[in-house]
């Protein structure tokens, strides 16, 4: 399962952003992708904005660099912040389910009756 993407410097534009939008809208393992240092704009940044808004599976993201706004940075940088949180409570959510259930386990510990005395006839 891919989790993490580097397509650092390799001369992306708009076009190619929007390729990586249509991946993000089918992808939920992907926690990791780095744009950085490529000639995405405002309107390859709108469509990962777009992206991020439906794929909550991106945790961490890299998009520095020209042309790109800090505006439009700003708004990527809020959805993967949320993403972030949401991240952070489900696993949260199943660690304390995880909690509950061994609680509620049955100990592995067991009792035996004692085998009655052998009887003397």
């Amino acid at each position: 399962t891919l989790e993490s993407l580097s397509l650092e410097g390799n001369n992306i534009g708009d076009e190619g952003a929007k390729a990586v939008c249509e991946g993000l809208a089918s992808n939920n393992t992907l926690k990791t992708l780095h744009l950085h240092g490529n000639k995405i704009s405002d309107a390859g940044g709108d469509c990962l904005v777009e992206a991020l808004k439906v794929n909550s599976s991106i945790t961490s993201i890299s998009v520095g660099g020209k042309p790109m706004s800090d505006a439009t940075k700003a708004k990527i940088n809020a959805l993967v912040k949320r993403n972030n949180e949401r991240s952070t409570e489900a696993a949260a959510e199943v660690e304390a389910e995880r909690r509950r259930r061994a609680a509620a386990a049955p100990t592995s510990a067991t009792t035996t009756a004692a085998a009655p005395p052998p009887s003397a006839a």
